[in-house]
C-alpha cells in the first residue's frame, strides 16, 4: 500500500510538472482542439496498453484539454501489419506497435527493436545507450523515410518471454515446432529448425489452444496478462536480451501540426510518465509469474548453460553480422552498440 501511494504522488508531481512547463510557455497558437487516433498492435490487456491512461491524462491536463487522443488496440481500425502505412496516410495518427513488425520496409527496424543479445543492463544503461549515442537519430531518420516521425523507444523488458504446449528442456527440442516470433529473434528460432510465423497478439490463445502453434514468443506478460497459462504448459527461460523495444510512431503532418509546446509535452509526457512506469509494471508481472507457477500449473523450465552460449553463438555470429549487412544505417547502429558495450 505505502509503495502504490508513493508512486501515486510520484505521478501526480510528474502531472504537475508537465502541466507547469505549459503554463510557462505562451499559450499554443495551434488549432483549436486536436484530436489523434493512437492505435496500439497490442490487446487490451497488455501492459503497453493499459500503462496509455496516465500518460494520456498527462498530455489532456497540461494543454487544457485542447489535446485529447483517443486509443484503440490491436486489429480494430486497421490491421496490425498495415499500421505502419495507415499512420504514414493519416488514416490514425499513431502507431504503437514494435521494429520487427516493419523489417521488411525500413532496413533498421529489427536492430532499433533489439536483436538477440542486443540491448543488456539496467533500464538507465538501455535508456544511455538508446538515446545519448547517436541510436535515436538513426531511426528517426529511418523511419523518416516511412513517412512517420520516430517519437522514441521505450523497453518491455526482457525478451523473447518462451511460452509453450510442448516441453522444450533443450534447444534440439525446437526442431520442427510451430513458433509465433516478431523481430530477430525469429532468426535464432530458425536456425534452431522452428518453423517460425507471425501472428498479431489477439490471435495467439486461439493459435495454441488449437494446436496452430506450438510456441509463442512475447514479453513477460503474455503468460498470465492474456491468460496463455490455460493453454500451454511451460515457460523458456532465459530470454535472449535483457531489453526490447517498442516504439510510437506519429503521422508527420500531424507532427509538424502541433505547436511546439504541445510536441514538447508530448515527449517529456512519454519520457517522464510512460516510459518508467512500463517498465516498473512488466517487473511486477515477473514477480506473478515466479510467485504463480505452483497456482496456475505451468513450470518454468531454465536451459543449460551450454544452450544458453549457442544461442549466443547463433545471435552474434549469424544474425548480427546479416543485420549489419541490409543498409550502411544498420552497421552504424550496430557499431554504436558494440563500441558501448566494448564487443569486438
Amino acid at each position: 500500500m505505502r509503495k502504490k501511494l508513493i508512486y501515486g504522488i510520484i505521478i501526480m508531481a510528474l502531472l504537475s510538472s508537465v502541466s507547469l512547463a505549459a503554463c510557462a510557455a505562451p499559450a499554443p497558437t495551434g488549432p483549436e482542439k486536436v484530436t489523434w487516433r493512437h492505435q496500439c498492435a497490442y490487446d487490451t490487456a497488455d501492459k503497453e496498453y493499459i500503462t496509455l491512461t496516465n500518460f494520456l491524462a498527462a498530455v489532456s491536463l497540461a494543454t487544457d484539454g485542447m489535446f485529447e487522443i483517443t486509443t484503440f488496440p490491436g486489429e480494430t481500425i486497421v490491421p496490425t501489419e498495415e499500421l505502419l502505412s495507415a499512420t504514414a496516410e493519416g488514416v490514425v495518427e499513431v502507431c504503437h506497435a514494435a521494429g520487427g513488425y516493419w523489417k521488411g520496409v525500413v532496413p533498421v527496424a529489427n536492430i532499433e527493436q533489439g536483436l538477440p543479445g542486443q540491448y543488456r543492463g539496467t533500464l538507465d544503461e538501455w535508456h544511455e545507450l538508446f538515446y545519448e549515442h547517436g541510436l535515436l537519430e538513426i531511426f528517426r531518420e529511418a523511419y523518416a523515410k516511412a513517412g512517420v516521425y520516430y517519437v522514441g523507444g521505450h523497453s518491455y523488458d526482457a525478451y523473447p518471454v518462451v511460452t509453450s504446449a510442448v516441453e522444450i528442456r533443450h534447444l534440439s527440442d525446437y526442431e520442427g515446432l510451430k513458433l509465433r516470433a516478431s523481430g530477430a529473434p525469429g532468426d535464432v528460432f530458425a536456425a534452431l529448425g522452428a518453423s517460425v510465423t507471425w501472428l498479431p497478439g489477439a490471435e495467439l490463445y486461439m493459435a495454441l489452444k488449437l494446436g496452430t502453434l506450438d510456441v509463442v514468443t512475447w514479453s513477460c506478460e503474455g503468460l498470465i496478462g492474456y491468460k496463455w497459462y490455460e493453454v500451454v504448459g511451460y515457460v523458456i527461460l532465459p530470454c535472449m536480451s535483457d531489453h526490447s523495444m517498442s516504439h510510437f510512431l506519429v503521422n508527420q503532418d500531424a507532427w509538424d501540426a502541433l505547436p511546439e509546446e504541445w510536441q514538447a509535452i508530448y515527449e517529456k509526457a512519454y519520457h517522464d510518465i510512460y516510459i518508467p512506469q512500463l517498465y516498473d509494471h512488466y517487473l511486477a508481472e515477473w514477480d506473478k509469474i515466479y510467485q504463480l507457477e505452483e497456482a496456475l500449473g505451468y513450470e518454468i523450465i531454465t536451459l543449460p548453460d551450454e544452450d544458453v552460449a549457442e544461442m549466443q553463438r547463433i545471435a552474434m555470429e549469424v544474425v548480427w553480422p546479416a543485420e549489419a549487412a541490409k543498409a550502411p544505417e544498420c552497421k552504424e547502429a550496430l557499431d554504436i552498440v558494440k563500441a558501448y558495450y566494448g564487443l569486438s
